[in-house]
């Protein structure tokens, strides 16, 4: 499975690449939506992790390119406290889920795999 973390900050996307890899997650990683359109053409990426904080509106125009240019992905919003108003604009725009910010590692696992699963089963001929 190809996994996506798209977010500004690099401390915060470079560590949580780490976590992710540790436990077996293959992960690309995007801070702009050049970078993020760029991987969306190289692979299939089953599920992006979209980070909102300090992007606010801009996050949103991150999912829209997304489910532009790969509508089977599966977005996760990682929403922090100030962002909840964007976080409910993104499910209502396609978004599969949300995490709140700070993340606790193990359910963010666990909805990634949730989401991975259910993008496999809509993929599955009849």
């Amino acid at each position: 499975m190809c996994l996506l973390v798209i977010e500004t900050d690099h401390l915060v996307r470079d560590n949580l690449t780490h976590h992710l890899r540790q436990r077996g997650f293959t992960v690309r990683t995007g801070q702009n939506r050049a970078s993020v359109a760029r991987i969306l053409e190289e692979c299939v990426v089953e599920v992006a992790l979209l980070g909102l904080e300090g992007v606010g509106r801009e996050g949103l125009e991150f999912l829209r390119d997304i489910r532009a240019a790969s509508p089977m992905t599966r977005v996760i919003l990682m929403t922090p406290p100030d962002c909840l108003h964007y976080a409910i604009e993104g499910m209502k725009m396609g978004a599969f889920d949300d995490v709140p910010v700070p993340y606790d590692i193990d359910l963010l696992c666990a909805k990634i795999r949730r989401a991975a699963s259910q993008g496999a089963r809509r993929t599955k001929p009849p």
